[in-house]
């Protein structure tokens, strides 16, 4: 999945909304911020949600968030997401 979220001028943060499936494997979380890991920021818990304030900087910023786990029918899976913070 890939979106792309433009913001105005001046903007540093965003805050985050993540909600976790019941089915992931939390030591397999891992979040990159522009190539730097910020999984620290996090912490997954299957079921669980957070909100987490995504630092950023002028023009474009990229999250990609992925995690291991098993699908409804019991086989491994990855989800990646990537995401796009533009700070005009």
């Amino acid at each position: 999945m890939n979106i792309e979220t433009r913001l105005k001028p001046g903007v540093t943060g965003f805050p985050l909304v993540i909600f976790y499936s019941a089915r992931i494997k939390p030591v397999t979380f891992n979040a990159l911020l522009n190539g730097d890991n910020i999984s620290g920021r996090f912490t997954p818990e299957p079921e669980g949600y957070q909100i987490v304030r995504i630092p950023l900087a002028p023009g474009p910023n990229t999250l990609v968030l992925s995690v291991d786990g098993d699908t409804a029918s019991g086989l491994a899976a990855t989800d990646t997401h990537r995401l796009v913070f533009r700070v005009e």
